[in-house]
Order: structure tokens, then sequence, then C-alpha cells
């Protein structure tokens, strides 16, 4: 070997011998355990109401964790590996903690987190106005919330939304029927409705009161009967006619002759009366009826009618009671709650239908119509 070389040799001898030696001597440590938690931290949920019942879980672990899991409501540990949903959250208070494990054993958790769940709106009553016509322009607005709220509204008629503290009154109503819509939204932002509707009429009227002493006035007859066997192609016989021979008060009545021969026919007198449109009416019809004679027998029936469309048939009219109920006269009426929509028409009638194979004859007198 070249002395040069020999040199080279001897030098890589001495290190390696060195570092061997050094190595045996002084073996290499691990190092310390890690005694330090993982920091935690949560940022969703918030402190907050929510109005959903899905709520998003975002957290912060400091370090790499072996293991993460939280608890609701103090509930068993729920293992998970990342952010997540927790779903379907009843309503109500909640309290949620997030709890990690870091490699070396460590454990750690976050602050307990308070929430509420709040999907349902307030249920809001209206307790005036009530369904139904009243006689004044002002009307007292008396609410009934379930829960506290943050805000309450109204829209009359469609109008724009009205903000009241509470209870109020509605002033300066028109008549007709209005719309009356309020709004109540909780402090979770849950927004709950409620409709009514209702009437303003400022007046009550007698719309006629008919005795016939100068005659039938706006009353036409009118009937729904069958044909004539013996006379084809004709109506059986009836008539209405103006009398001065039975009266309930006055001089003259009206006399109602039908030949019930084929056991069935209606006839009546009807009148049509204005009325404001879109509007909630009470009708009350009252009339005097006389029969000639008692019967257990039903010979007929006395019938009436109120509404917005002109009677035509049978089945329309109400049945009042038996013809022949009483010797003499006696007094029948008819009331009705109606709408009038796009009607401006009222339209009343009273009369007879037949319920026996016979001529028959009765008499209606003091016909009052009254519609509040």
């Amino acid at each position: 070997m070249r002395p040069r070389y020999a040199v080279y040799f001897a030098i890589v001898i001495v290190v390696l011998f060195t570092f061997v030696f050094s190595w045996l001597l002084y073996p290499r440590s691990e190092p310390p355990p890690d005694g330090n938690p993982p920091t935690v931290s949560l940022s969703s949920p918030e402190n907050k109401t929510y109005t959903v019942n899905d709520v998003s879980l975002t957290f912060f672990v400091g370090e790499s964790t072996s293991w993460v899991g939280y608890s609701l409501d103090a509930q068993a540990n729920v293992t998970i590996i990342g952010n997540t949903t927790i779903a379907e959250l009843p309503e109500g208070s909640h309290s949620i903690v997030i709890y990690a494990n870091d490699s070396s054993g460590n454990s750690w958790f976050s602050n307990t987190l308070y929430f509420t769940i709040d999907t349902v709106p307030p249920n809001i009553s209206i307790l005036s106005p009530e369904n139904k016509t009243y006689t004044t322009t002002d009307i007292l607005l008396s609410l009934k919330v379930n829960e506290a709220t943050s805000r309450i509204k109204y829209s009359l008629d469609g109008k724009a939304n009205v903000t009241i503290a509470g209870n109020t009154t509605l002033t300066g109503l028109s008549d007709g029927l209005h719309i009356l819509t309020v709004y109540s939204t909780d402090a979770a932002g849950n927004t709950g409705t409620s409709k009514t509707s209702f009437s303003i009429t400022q007046t009550t009227n007698i719309i006629q009161y008919q005795s016939f002493e100068e005659g039938f006035g706006d009353w036409v007859s009118d009937a729904d009967v069958p044909l004539d066997p013996n006379n084809p192609g004709q109506p059986v016989e009836w008539h209405i006619s103006l009398v001065s021979n039975v009266s309930h008060s006055g001089r003259n009545s009206l006399r109602l002759f039908i030949d019930g021969s084929q056991d069935d026919g209606t006839i009546w007198v009807e009148k049509g009366t204005d009325i404001p449109k879109n509007s909630l009416i009470h009708v009350m019809l009252s009339f005097w009826f006389y029969s000639a004679q008692q019967s257990d027998a039903v010979i007929a029936v006395v019938c009436a009618y109120a509404n917005v469309a002109n009677p035509e048939v049978e089945a329309d009219f109400t049945v009042l009671g038996p013809a022949n109920e009483v010797a003499g006269w006696k007094e029948y009426a008819i009331m009705a709650n109606l709408y009038t929509g796009s009607s401006d028409r009222l339209w009343v009638a009273v009369g007879i239908s037949v319920r026996w194979e016979t001529h028959m004859t009765y008499y209606i007198d003091d016909i009052e119509i009254q519609i509040q």
C-alpha cells in the first residue's frame, strides 16, 4: 500500500472507532413525553337561538388527535372524525362540550356552550273582531298570543302592514266585508298568522211590511207545478189572488189555490230587494198563514225562502211546518245569515207545497222582512 493511502485509511479507522465508542459510551435517549393536552375550541353552535333543527358542529383542536367526540345535553359521548352536523335537534335549550385526546394520551375538553332550538311560530288568536256583522265603524282588535313576541302587525283588506304594541281599535271602517290578517313574530324570528273576516252595516232596516192593502206591491206570483194529465201540455190549475173575505189585519190578504190531484206542486209569492255586495247580512222573514181547518193529515206544508238567487223550484224552499197545523191564523218565520258576494239582490218568498192529492186553498198576510 502506498504511504499516502495508508494515511487515509488510518484516518477513517480513527473516525469510525471514535463514533462507535461514543455511541456505546453515551447511548441516545428518547425525547421526553408530551405533557401538554390539546387545545379545543368551539365556533358552532353559537350561544343563540336557532330556527332550524339541524345545526353545524364546528370546532378547532390545536394538534393532531387520536380521538374526538362530543356530549350533547350531558349525554354519552359521540365519536366524530371532524366537523359535522347535529341533526333533528328537539325544541328547547341544549348544551354541548367537545372532548379530544392526542397521541400521547393527553385529553382535554372545550367550554360548555349553550344554545336553543325554536322552530315553532307563535299561536295567535283573534278574539275580536268576530266573524259577524257589526253596526259600528270602530271595532276593537283584541288578540291572544301563546308566547312572548318581538313584533305584532296586522293587514286590513290586503293593505300595508301596520305594527301595533298589542290590542288596539280599528277606526273609521267602511260598510261592507273586511278581511283582517294578523302576524306575530317571536324572539327567534318565527312568525304566526291568523285571519278573520267581518262586515260593517251601520243601519238596521225593516225593508218592507206588506199587508196587501194596496194590492201586490212589489210581490209577484211564481210556481213549480206538474202538468195536468186531463189537459195535455198545460200545468195543473193554480192561482194567487188578492181577496178581502179573509185577512189577518186590514181588509186584504193573498189567497193561494192549487189543484193538488197530482200530489205535487209548489206555489209562492216572491220579492227582490237591493242589498250591498260583499257583505254579511242577517235576514228575518215572517208572515201570517191561514188554514180554514185543522188536520192531523199533512195536506200541504208551509214553505219559505231567503237567499241571493231567485227561487225557481220546490227544492229551493225550506219547509216550516204543516199547513193545517191550526184552524185560523198562525205566524211563521225563517232566518238566514248570508254572504252576498257579487250579488246585489236578496230574494224572499213564501208559499205552500202539496203533500196530498186534493184541491186546497190557504191565505197569507202581513209579510215582514228585516235585514241587518
